[in-house]
């Protein structure tokens, strides 16, 4: 009987956390430009949660983990958007580097050095009091 017991009350505390946790989708594109790498043109789709869903609608309040999440060899992010559909829905910003889609030859080494960049870049945004990201990025 205690581990029925056990099992229900679980079962419930994951099914409020599931419900409790629930965020509509932002969405923003935004190009930065990497000053230490001849200017390199950086491109990424993030998504994050919000007030309400949409293009550049307001971020929800609280600080978010990022995810930057790279696509596979030729293929593109939008392959991979399920992942956005759960992880910010549950209270992450996730990232989507584009560069480096070409079916001919990307440079992985480049698209590992974006994944660095985005990542410091967006530490760099949540502490930046003009960013739309300022005290939104978890530590």
């Amino acid at each position: 009987m205690k581990k029925v017991l056990f099992f229900l009350t679980a079962i419930l505390f994951f099914l409020s956390f599931q419900t409790f946790s629930q965020y509509p989708v932002g969405h923003q594109a935004i190009s930065y430009i990497d000053s230490s790498r001849n200017n390199r043109n950086v491109t990424t789709e993030i998504y994050y949660p919000a007030t309400t869903a949409g293009e550049t609608t307001p971020i929800a309040s609280g600080p978010f983990p990022v995810i930057v999440f790279g696509h596979g060899f030729a293929m593109t992010y939008e392959a991979y958007l399920y992942f956005k559909d759960t992880m910010v829905t549950h209270g992450y910003i996730v990232i989507f580097p584009t560069t480096e889609s070409s079916w001919t030859s990307p440079s992985h080494a480049n698209f590992g050095l974006d994944f660095a960049f985005l990542v410091n870049k967006m530490k760099m945004e949540g502490a930046k009091a003009t960013s739309f990201f300022n005290g939104h990025i978890a530590p």
